[in-house]
């Protein structure tokens, strides 16, 4: 039953985030997004094959760039914009437990951020397939599609993980939201690969699981990965159990902060 109750608040949210006016911005961009190929193509001497033009879009401007922000942004919405409004007073009102509800929450705000990843690379990959690109295997290889989705769920999983958890502790949860990633993951991303601390990262994990997905040549590598000179397989650990970890870590505070916290459901001034 609670199973299905956690369900109903994300699909009830997620119905919320659709009239998001993100999704005017969000959409076309990744719709433009296919002129990144196209120039490249156009005005490189020599331009790179059409696998590695496609993952090096996908990586940088749609997992890097993107998925990042949305994540970042539904999943304070989902939680904060309650609290922000004063509305979470009328939730708690009914016979569902706190962690329901967040759970929800955050489930609805990962699914609409690896949707909107999804859909840029699907129409990435339809755009350069309509491109004169030099596919290794003589057609667009959309064999990368899963690999790249499943990429995105994860970076969303996990930073709406973040998010949500910022959302219910801060009174300013975009200002750290916009520490995490450009803050801390860019300080993260120049240590040592055996650094312990990459493990409370999104970027680090989710860029190890897509390496060791891709088997990428070493000139491919060193473009997704620029502060590593030399690509070693065995610098990738086991990037699913950091991120397993690091989401639910995430959400046990978030559920622990949210059911303990007496939130000021006064009108604002």
């Amino acid at each position: 039953m609670q199973l299905l109750a956690v369900l109903e608040v994300a699909r009830q949210s997620l119905h919320t985030m659709l009239r998001s006016r993100l999704l005017w911005l969000v959409v076309p961009l990744e719709v433009l997004a296919v002129l990144v190929p196209w120039l490249i193509l156009e005005n490189a001497r020599v331009p790179p094959g059409g696998r590695e033009a496609f993952c090096l879009t996908a990586f940088w401007f749609h997992l890097f760039l993107l998925t990042p922000w949305i994540g970042m942004f539904y999943g304070v919405q989902a939680v904060h914009g309650d609290i922000e409004d004063r509305s979470f007073q009328y939730l708690f009102l009914r016979p569902v437990p706190r962690w329901v509800l967040l759970l929800g929450k955050w489930l609805s705000a990962a699914v609409i951020t690896t949707a909107l990843a999804g859909f840029g690379m699907l129409v990435l990959m339809g755009g350069m397939s309509l491109m004169s690109w030099d596919w290794p295997s003589g057609y667009p290889e959309t064999e990368l599609l899963p690999m790249f989705f499943a990429s995105a769920a994860l970076a969303g999983a996990a930073y709406t993980s973040v998010a949500v958890l910022f959302g219910v502790w801060f009174r300013r949860p975009m200002v750290w939201s916009v520490f995490f990633v450009v803050g801390f993951e860019f300080f993260v991303s120049n240590l040592p690969p055996g650094a312990t601390v990459r493990s409370f990262t999104v970027a680090d994990p989710v860029r190890r699981f897509l390496l060791d997905w891709l088997e990428p040549t070493q000139k491919l590598a060193r473009q997704l990965w620029p502060s590593q000179r030399n690509f070693d397989p065995e610098q990738l650990g086991t990037p699913l159990v950091s991120l397993a970890q690091f989401v639910v870590f995430n959400l046990l505070l978030a559920v622990w902060i949210y059911g303990r916290t007496e939130y000021d459901s006064r009108p604002r001034d």
